[in-house]
């Protein structure tokens, strides 16, 4: 007898071999709900809009003061003209990522084991802070790189840390009457 024989004698089908990646792609495919899709979709239009929006911004102030002169009232709103966004740039992003971790974690799998809520919610935290902190690195180098902005940064951490308190008498207390 040869080895292809034993199947067929004990009445089992032949192993056909591993299913083609094709197939079992189809057969575990869980399609996403509109609400992922939507809540991701959203997320991503946050990341465009905190990316483009400062961009804008900046570009419209120097514009604004090269051309035209600082102040001239064009009614552009202050958080464009300043540049302010560009601060909570870092954060929106982050927070957008976050959320997608988290949704993208919490959806049902092939096997029906989505991740637990806890879970889900620490990794999306954890995603919005190291995108965050990474998006936000490069603008905070920019700013403490040169000698003059660390100096002033350094002399303002140390007369918040050193100085007296306002709030305390400049003078050493004076023994009170009854402690004589």
């Amino acid at each position: 007898m040869s080895g292809d024989d034993g199947a067929a004698a004990t009445g089992r089908p032949a192993d056909p071999g591993p299913e083609p990646a094709a197939v079992a792609a189809r057969r575990n495919h869980v399609p996403p709900t509109r609400g992922y899709v939507a809540g991701v979709v959203g997320a991503a239009a946050v990341i465009v809009l905190a990316v483009t929006l400062p961009v804008i911004g900046l570009l419209l102030a120097a514009g604004r003061t090269s051309a035209a002169g600082a102040g001239d009232g064009d009614g552009l709103p202050v958080v464009l003209s300043g540049g302010a966004l560009a601060y909570l740039s870092p954060l929106l992003i982050g927070l957008a990522v976050g959320w997608i971790v988290m949704t993208s974690l919490r959806r049902e799998t092939a096997v029906n084991h989505p991740m637990p809520r806890g879970r889900a919610l620490g990794y999306g935290a954890g995603w919005a802070i190291i995108t965050t902190g990474a998006v936000a690195a490069p603008s905070t180098y920019a700013v403490f790189a040169t000698p003059a902005a660390s100096a002033g940064f350094m002399l303002l951490l140390a007369r918040m840390l050193f100085a007296p308190d306002a709030r305390e008498p400049a003078s050493p207390r004076r023994p009170s009457a009854t402690a004589s």
